[in-house]
């Protein structure tokens, strides 16, 4: 079955390629704003052709949709996959039973999950193609991505009239918040997500659910009378005491109602797999769960501050993040030429990379590309997906 690492390496693959459309359309935008700091106050009208000449907001919907169309075929194989291999693991209930295992393939029931988690996520790629729920926070709030850059050609419009100087701090502010901001989706409720981190969390959810909903069904057909809840390390604290154990339907179904963060849920990656009690063995000894438990609570120091080292591997995803988005406004920065900015960013990239490098020795976790050398085998063997 899928690792917390693997489903986590999966989830970076798609977060990653949305990333770097995030990077390029912003990138184009920025070396476009800046190709018009020639354009002097005697130059003003030429200023108006940025409407017509200038970024074609319709390229974003191309970009992205062609990204989004390419996702959604490799989503599908990705969802099959993680259902067969459940579908997989528990063939040997189905001979204990001696029931029959159909092909997943004539399974309507796991077909039907399957198809459902689809259409979900393709539903949510679908409307990241669109511009008007993909923009950029500013201090004033979410702005679609069309109309930002229109607002920002009509302040520099109006800027002309004053100088030069204050048409480059237009830019200028505009291309700063597209570094801080990335793009963003923005959700029915008003919140809004880093457009990378919104595929990631699609992504996550949607093979969890493949993972736990393939179990149920199997567990319906083959008559499971337990579960076995996964186990990874680090661990949050707040599921450690039952990852890994055995219990009965009722039991897991009276645990799921005490706890104020179900497994599986609220951002949990734990699976209830189906068993049949006394014939399934556990998946980890007594001793390996303590050394999990041991592991996951050991207390690091960094400056001055204890950090569990299940806190460490939040700090360490936390910094990964920071340096990616940090690196990204360097690029934006170094379009229009602002020193000042790059300077800034070049910095903001130094210390990251320091805390990054302690926070990982310091806690003994490998870092995200000794992470990806470990699980990518593993990764295309189970799913055929290949990280970079």
């Amino acid at each position: 079955m899928l690792t917390e690492e693997e489903l986590n390496l999966l989830a970076d693959i798609f977060a990653d390629r949305f990333g770097n459309v995030n990077a390029r359309i912003l990138l184009d935008m920025a070396e476009t704003l800046k190709d018009t700091e020639d354009l002097i106050p005697a130059y003003s009208k030429k200023l108006q052709q940025m409407y017509t000449f200038g970024y074609d907001v319709d390229l974003i919907t191309q970009q992205l949709a062609r990204e989004s169309g390419k996702s959604i075929e490799e989503i599908e194989k990705l969802y099959e996959a993680v259902a067969q291999e459940g579908y997989d693991w528990a063939k040997p209930f189905y001979e204990a039973k001696e029931i029959k295992q159909i092909p997943l393939a004539e399974n309507k029931v796991l077909q039907n999950i399957i198809q459902s988690a689809a259409a979900v996520t393709k539903e949510s790629l679908r409307n990241i193609s669109n511009t008007t729920t993909v923009g950029i926070r500013t201090e004033k709030g979410f702005e679609p991505l069309g109309s930002f850059y229109k607002k920002t050609v009509d302040q520099a419009i109006a800027s002309v009239a004053t100088g030069t100087e204050d048409y480059k701090k237009v830019i200028r502010q505009a291309v700063k918040d597209m570094g801080s901001s990335g793009l963003r989706v923005k959700y029915e409720s008003g919140y809004t997500k880093r457009l990378d981190s919104a595929i990631r969390q699609n992504i996550l959810d949607g093979v969890s659910y493949i993972a736990q909903e393939t179990a149920r069904a199997t567990g319906k057909e083959f008559g499971s009378d337990g579960v076995e809840i996964s186990a990874h390390s680090p661990c949050a604290p707040d599921h450690i005491p039952y990852q890994g154990n055995q219990y009965s339907n009722e039991e897991f179904e009276k645990l799921q109602s005490e706890l104020k963060r179900p497994i599986g849920e609220w951002n949990c990656r734990h699976i209830a797999y189906a068993i049949l009690l006394g014939i399934s063995s556990p998946a980890n000894s007594k001793s390996e769960l303590k050394e999990m438990k041991r592991y996951s609570n050991e207390k690091i120091t960094i400056d001055g501050n204890e950090y569990t080292r299940y806190e460490c591997t939040q700090l360490q995803r936390k910094i990964e993040t920071n340096l990616r988005y940090a690196r990204e406004e360097k690029l934006l920065y170094q379009a229009i030429e602002d020193k000042d900015l790059v300077r800034g960013a070049t910095e903001k990239i130094r210390l990251l990379s320091n805390k990054y490098v302690e926070v990982s020795e310091k806690a003994g976790l490998p870092t995200k590309v000794e992470r990806t050398k470990i699980v990518s085998t593993k990764i295309k063997e189970k799913t055929g997906m290949k990280p970079k």
